[in-house]
């Protein structure tokens, strides 16, 4: 199953703002499409299009500056953007400068309900409970798999048995009751392969989510073959100041491989990717 991620795109078309959770990336590939339409084209172009200095621009790009929202205006004059994608830019960079945690909550509800209805599917009511299903990303994934084999034992194996046979039984059915597949002759469809947010998910829920994708990661280096996988851990001293720029770090490489995998066409297998970053000692 697929997030929406900040991407690096091929840039034979323009950049799609709705691929976008950082606009700093969505401006880095907009310049580096219209290169690859005019190789004269340059970031100091563009920046003299907003009216601001090369250097500044530069820094923008990095998160060392910030965008003033006089300059927005500009920005969407370039990039071309109807009203739709403008909403949309506008609720982004607001949500990626907002500092105040709480200003970011209310931001980021803003961001969400810009997002047109056929690029994200916001799960709510009986759908919210398939969060429940600790595993049903996992599920959901494995079934964009041509080699996916809708049988309960075949699931059972590939969570290495931490699942029962009940609760995948229970998870295919609300996946196909609340419209996210189609079953016909033993044989599964995706219905919908948009973007998935989870509204007011518990966070009882999200806790046993990640226990659970962790008590995975343990049985990975128990059973699957060094080659076949990459564990690694190492304990390090910080400052408080270094965290939010390791998290930053961390979130990039994140998205980099999600959109890796989302380029791949008929993929073969599914990997679980898990990454884990606290402090020792409950302080």
């Amino acid at each position: 199953m697929n997030v929406q991620s900040s991407v690096t795109k091929n840039h034979i078309t323009p950049p799609d703002v709705f691929d976008y959770l950082d606009f700093r990336d969505y401006l880095g590939d907009f310049v580096k499409y219209k290169k690859s339409q005019n190789f004269s084209y340059s970031y100091s172009q563009f920046a003299r299009h907003m009216g601001v200095s090369r250097s500044y621009f530069g820094l923008l790009l990095k998160g060392k500056r910030r965008l003033s929202e006089n300059k927005l205006p500009l920005i969407m004059q370039i990039c071309h953007l109807v009203p739709v994608e403008r909403a949309y830019l506008t609720a982004l960079v607001k949500w990626n400068q907002a500092e105040d945690e709480q200003l970011k909550e209310k931001c980021w509800e803003v961001l969400r309900a810009s997002i047109p209805k056929d690029y994200v599917h916001v799960l709510e009511g009986s759908e919210n409970n398939m969060m429940a299903h600790w595993f049903v990303l996992g599920l959901y994934t494995l079934m964009e798999l041509k080699s996916f084999k809708l049988d309960v034992d075949w699931i059972y194996h590939k969570f290495f048995g931490q699942v029962s046979k009940v609760e995948i039984e229970a998870a295919i059915k609300d996946l196909e009751a609340n419209g996210f597949i189609e079953v016909k002759n033993g044989k599964v469809s995706l219905t919908r392969k948009e973007t998935l947010f989870a509204r007011n998910t518990p966070r009882n829920v999200i806790q046993n989510f990640h226990v659970h994708n962790i008590k995975l990661g343990e049985l990975a280096v128990r059973k699957v073959e060094p080659e076949k996988r990459d564990v690694s851990t190492c304990s390090i001293a910080l400052k408080e100041e270094n965290v939010a720029y390791i998290k930053k770090r961390i979130k990039e490489l994140r998205e980099e491989i999600v959109d890796l995998s989302m380029s791949i066409e008929d993929p073969e297998k599914v990997y679980q990717l898990n990454i884990q970053f606290f402090p020792l000692g409950d302080e």
